[in-house]
């Protein structure tokens, strides 16, 4: 029920986006905002500007802490500006996940009615391993694409022991390293049959056994199963 209270905030002569969800926002009288979102199996996110009158107005965008980079348009014009190095910035977990990588991007000009903006976020597939120490996931990994945590679950594995089974981390005949994508091993796919539409991810074993990785957020909804966050990797 807060949820509308998350998107949005604003001083005067500026608006602030926190999060990129499909909506239409009456910022203030003569001033509303349009919002189109793939998220979070898309990475491609469209505001558009609904004015009484041109009004110069700074838009900060939010930039995820899980995203790799973006690409940003004005009008269908491409829009050069300044990005973070986040390669620069030290993990604060060890699993590799930092929220204090989110920034904020600022456009400040005079809009006009129906102008338009579109930012592209890359949705990297990334691992994240368990500390040692950890009981029961100790140095096992978890699974990431974008903004989400994947899963195993048996009833989209029904061969594959799933709290044995290892993951191919390998790129080529290297390990991928710590908090880096993964990508060559894997692919996406997304089924609109599957649990209202969502997107799988696929990959195998260092035997090349198939593995089948369903959103967190969705398991235990097909009846009985068993489920892992983590894996061997």
């Amino acid at each position: 029920s807060a949820l509308g209270t998350t998107l949005y905030s604003r001083e005067p002569g500026t608006l602030w986006i926190h999060q990129y969800v499909a909506s239409r926002a009456q910022i203030e009288p003569g001033f509303a905002l349009q919002a189109e979102s793939g998220l979070p199996w898309e990475g491609s996110v469209r505001l558009r500007l609904e004015l009484d009158a041109p009004r110069k107005l700074a838009l900060h965008l939010r930039i995820p802490s899980w995203t790799d980079g973006y690409t940003l348009s004005v009008n269908g014009e491409p829009v050069a500006v300044e990005t973070q190095n986040f390669a620069s910035l030290q993990c604060a977990t060890a699993c590799g996940y930092d929220p204090r990588r989110a920034a904020y991007l600022t456009i400040e000009r005079e809009w006009q009615n129906d102008d338009r903006l579109e930012i592209t976020f890359d949705l990297t597939i990334r691992r994240y391993r368990q500390d040692s120490r950890l009981p029961g996931c100790g140095g096992k990994i978890a699974i990431g694409r974008g903004p989400l945590l994947y899963c195993l679950e048996s009833v989209d594995n029904p061969d594959v022991d799933i709290f044995e089974a290892e993951l191919n981390s390998r790129r080529g005949d290297r390990p991928v390293p710590q908090g880096d994508h993964i990508a060559p091993t894997w692919n996406v796919e997304f089924d609109p049959a599957l649990l209202g539409g969502c997107a799988l991810l696929r990959g195998q074993t260092p035997a090349g056994q198939p593995l089948t990785f369903i959103p967190y957020m969705l398991w235990g909804n097909r009846g009985p199963a068993q489920m892992t966050v983590f894996i061997k990797g």
